[in-house]
């Protein structure tokens, strides 16, 4: 088949959303599959992929990796024409994802569309009108779903979510995959000379964007608990809007020798990373299924994260990790569980390790090539 994906992000940009792109990309082109990309130009960055076509696009001081398409692109629909599209599939509700729902409409294409993002719990962003941008974001994500001919929700408490909006299309619910062999625990000695980190001290990590709607504030106060009683230190990994405030709040706590900050590193370097974790955090209520949480299960970290949306589909509470209450006191009492109980920790690490299989890219590949034939087949019909 040829698929065409439209996105509002790209490479060399990362987060969930490209990643997702280009693990089911990857996985799909072994099959037999063609892939053609159209996203926003990101300043002078070179695609190696020929397939990619970039639209015009401005950038926000404010957020530099994230450039605004411009959603005009001369003799786009003769170009459609000519690669012969077997399905159109959106992976945002805005600017180009609108012209790739135009354009199948147009052209009788198939259309399907990935409501990645809890898009209506970023309303803060413009909070002096916080409640009217939910309620519109909200009316946009429904009125987006129910013109395409199938919607794909990473998660069932996504899916419950989409349809507690009003969607009315079928929904089918298909996580994005993860090369599970790559992740393995590793000896911690590099990390922990590169990073300074006490021989001694048991390592918390979390990985993901540095934001409000991510819950870091729940991350960084259950820490400076847990760190009042235990020899632990923390690695956050990523990078984001709120950097600058946590690392400042962290300061003013003395707890600047406690967490490393890494900024954004590269894949195969996170990877490694979560083979040294001796448990994974995951605070967001926001996140539709928090891939890095199945890539700490697959390193063999038992995971704590707040019992909402993304992270239920994954979890089994008290099996592989903990599901609790997006509150300090049950993420200090969770962690300080595993940090006491080496038997538990060693147990839910076996166990965790088991779990993430469930989530390997050859299977959500599979049912994602599933989808694709589907919606062909019926919409020939």
């Amino acid at each position: 088949m040829r698929i065409g994906i439209f996105t509002q992000t790209y490479l060399p940009t990362t987060n969930g959303v490209v990643s997702s792109i280009e693990i089911f990309r990857k996985a799909l082109e072994k099959a037999g599959h063609t892939f053609f990309i159209f996203a926003p130009k990101v300043g002078d960055y070179k695609d190696k992929n020929p397939r990619v076509y970039r639209f015009p696009s401005i950038t926000l001081p404010t957020h530099p990796d994230y450039p605004i398409a411009i959603p005009y692109f001369p003799g786009l629909t003769g170009l459609v024409k000519s690669l012969r599209l077997d399905i159109i599939h959106a992976q945002h509700i805005f600017t180009i994802c609108g012209v790739g729902m135009r354009l199948a409409h147009r052209l009788k294409i198939p259309f399907i569309h990935t409501e990645h993002t809890l898009i209506a719990e970023y309303a803060h962003y413009m909070s002096l009108f916080h409640s009217s941008t939910r309620s519109y974001l909200i009316w946009r994500v429904r009125a987006f779903c129910n013109r395409s001919d199938r919607v794909i929700a990473p998660s069932p408490a996504m899916k419950q979510t989409l349809e507690e909006y009003g969607v009315e299309v079928p929904i089918n619910v298909n996580p994005t995959g993860i090369d599970v062999d790559k992740y393995a625990r590793v000896d911690d000695r590099a990390a922990r000379e590169r990073w300074q980190i006490d021989e001694h001290a048991k390592i918390l990590m979390y990985v993901g964007r540095i934001a409000e709607e991510k819950n870091i504030a729940l991350l960084l106060e259950a820490f400076a608990q847990i760190v009042k009683k235990h020899t632990v230190h923390l690695i956050i990994v990523g990078s984001g809007p709120a950097e600058a405030r946590y690392k400042t709040w962290v300061a003013r706590h003395d707890l600047t020798e406690k967490v490393t900050w890494t900024g954004m590193l590269p894949h195969p370097e996170v990877v490694k990373l979560f083979g040294v974790a001796h448990i994974f955090l995951f605070p967001s209520v926001t996140d539709t299924q928090g891939i890095v949480i199945a890539e700490a299960l697959a390193a063999g970290a038992p995971v704590v994260a707040a019992n909402k949306m993304g992270p239920t589909a994954v979890i089994e509470d008290g099996k592989n990790g903990f599901l609790v209450p997006a509150r300090a006191r049950p993420f200090i009492d969770r962690v300080e569980v595993l940090l006491d109980n080496e038997k538990l920790w060693h147990r839910l690490s076996g166990a965790a390790r088991i779990r993430a299989r469930d989530f390997s890219i050859e299977h959500t590949a599979e049912r994602l090539e599933e989808i694709y034939v589907d919606v062909r087949n019926r919409y020939r019909t």
